[in-house]
């Protein structure tokens, strides 16, 4: 199955453009977006609206008051059985978040929260917000890309922050700092390095090729890594493995054994027995459910 289309980067000026704010009112009833993913950070506000969003294959429950975070490369689309629905959207690139000389403790809280998070629910209800102070962020956003005033991209990128900020630490778990309390700064700052490459070379990259990569035993490297990630370095790279292998089966043009192959799978029953252990559900099942589900409007 098609995951949609890839929405084009936004160009200001001629030049790519890290941020893009605007405010949806859906009119009519029935599909409020097509299916689509882009490269970009992407948060919504209820203003007025209750409306069924999906992410990759998670729906929610999007109403008035709520905020929803939407991360890079993940396919969504809306629907809504009501009329006159009413949300913000900021658009963001991650680039936003890192500069250079960041803190350890910065990128520990970013990594966690970009790349452990993206199964957890996408939408804060209005419940659990403080609802003057997020009402005060997205005015201040909205007021400063509409004023277009010298300086307004900083005004912009600082409200971001506050607004992720709060957001992370909200879907962080207490026992996150308690957890990394043995390891120091070099440490942290080398896993997390070595997480990330591993992430683009999850295909190939063995433990002890990452242990060596960060110049530690193996036996030092995979206990840090299961405290400071909250899995071992197997697990991990079988998530990554898992979470390509989604994205794949919903393009519909490969089969089970080229999407093992492509993802580091020693075989297509190794894929099988992997993915049934991780989703609850064969390949093949879930290809059929999200196919029914991306053609089924959504009561």
């Amino acid at each position: 199955m098609d995951r949609g289309y890839k929405e084009n980067t936004f160009m200001i000026n001629g030049q790519i453009s890290s941020l893009h704010c605007m405010k949806e009112h859906i009119k009519n009833p029935g599909e409020c977006t097509h299916a689509h993913y882009h490269n970009y950070c992407e948060i919504l506000y209820g203003i007025d609206c209750d409306i069924n969003i999906w992410v990759d294959d998670q729906l929610e429950c999007f109403q008035t008051g709520d905020i929803c975070f939407i991360y890079p490369d993940q396919t969504h689309f809306m629907y809504s059985e009501r009329s006159d629905n009413q949300y913000n959207v900021i658009k963001f690139s991650p680039d936003i978040l890192r500069y250079d000389g960041q803190m350890i403790s910065e990128v520990k809280q970013l990594f966690f929260t970009l790349y452990r998070s993206k199964n957890k629910r996408h939408v804060t209800p209005a419940s659990m917000l403080d609802k003057s102070l997020f009402q005060e962020i997205i005015r201040d956003i909205f007021q400063e890309w509409d004023a277009e005033s010298p300086g307004y991209e900083f005004a912009i990128r600082g409200q971001i922050l506050r607004l992720f900020s709060l957001l992370s630490r909200m879907h962080t778990p207490s026992a996150l700092t308690p957890t990394v309390s043995n390891a120091n700064d070099e440490t942290v700052a080398t896993i997390l390095a070595t997480a990330n490459y591993c992430i683009e070379h999850y295909d190939t990259i063995t433990g002890k090729e990452a242990a060596d990569r960060s110049h530690l035993s193996y036996s030092y490297f995979s206990r840090m890594f299961k405290q400071i990630m909250g899995k071992s370095f197997s697990e991990f790279i079988s998530n990554v493995q898992i979470n390509t292998a989604k994205n794949l089966l919903l393009t519909g043009s490969l089969s089970v054994t080229e999407i093992a192959e492509q993802t580091g799978f020693s075989s297509s029953s190794h894929l099988i027995a992997t993915f049934k252990h991780e989703t609850g559900m064969t390949p093949h099942q879930y290809r059929k459910q999200m196919k029914e589900l991306y053609q089924t409007p959504m009561g």
